[in-house]
């Protein structure tokens, strides 16, 4: 399943890839190409979710899907640890969660991002990096981009590892 939002230019192109890596994998495609539309209050990135699982949830009921798998990695569960932090919360990404009736698995979390790239250049895989992750207006991007390097250089190159354990028990 994948999402054109339509918000960065190379959305259309990053759709293709998927369209056709699906294809020479021998993998069902479904996309859509979306308007988003920010409702009164909300951030870009939440109507972009809201879009994204509005999509979710009609594909999962027609195509009779048990779950939707999601590409998250031990550096997403490191970066929602910290974000969730500040607001007094222990947990992280969970391996498995519930948004309605959408039943999404994140079977990568125990992988690091530098891992999941290593393993697909060794295989000769391209994967395509979304432009807006190196914006740093947006919370996320700040964690990944300028927290976490930080905290890895100066407390201890293992963080990330460190942070994937503690969430992982606070589920």
């Amino acid at each position: 399943l994948h999402v054109d939002h339509g918000l960065r230019k190379e959305s259309k192109a990053e759709y293709r890839f998927v369209r056709q890596l699906a294809k020479r994998l021998g993998i069902p495609f479904k996309g859509i190409h979306a308007k988003v539309v920010r409702d009164k209050g909300e951030s870009i990135e939440m109507a972009a979710r809201r879009v994204r699982l509005d999509f979710f949830a009609k594909c999962s009921a027609s195509l009779k899907l048990d779950a939707i798998a999601t590409g998250h990695h031990m550096d997403d569960v490191a970066e929602t640890f910290l974000m969730k932090l500040k607001r007094a919360s222990l947990c992280g990404m969970k391996c498995e969660s519930f948004v309605g009736d959408i039943h999404f698995v994140r079977p990568l979390l125990g992988c690091r991002d530098a891992e999941l790239k290593n393993y697909l250049r060794r295989y000769g895989e391209e994967w395509c990096e979304d432009a807006s992750n190196s914006d740093t207006t947006i919370e996320r991007n700040r964690v990944r981009k300028i927290i976490l390097p930080f905290l890895i250089k100066t407390l201890d190159p293992n963080l990330v590892e460190h942070l994937y354990r503690i969430s992982s028990r606070n589920q």
